[in-house]
């Protein structure tokens, strides 16, 4: 069975990079006036984004009577 790990808590100092992240991304774009809110908010998603970790634990066979 898969193992999951969720990583969704940050910092406040995280949340800060993250808000400096996404408006210097957006600063680089340059949008029109009009998409600047909609630009900032989405690069804010995309960086701040929960990172989902999913690790596939396989079955390990019981090789105690196995002679060599």
């Amino acid at each position: 069975m898969p193992r999951k790990q969720e990583l969704h808590f940050n910092t406040p100092e995280q949340v800060e990079g993250y808000l400096r992240m996404a408006l210097a991304a957006v600063e680089a774009v340059n949008p029109p006036e009009d998409l600047r809110v909609t630009a900032y908010e989405k690069a804010v998603d995309l960086i701040a984004n929960k990172h989902v970790v999913v690790e596939q634990l396989g079955v390990v066979p019981d090789l105690s009577g196995v002679r060599h």
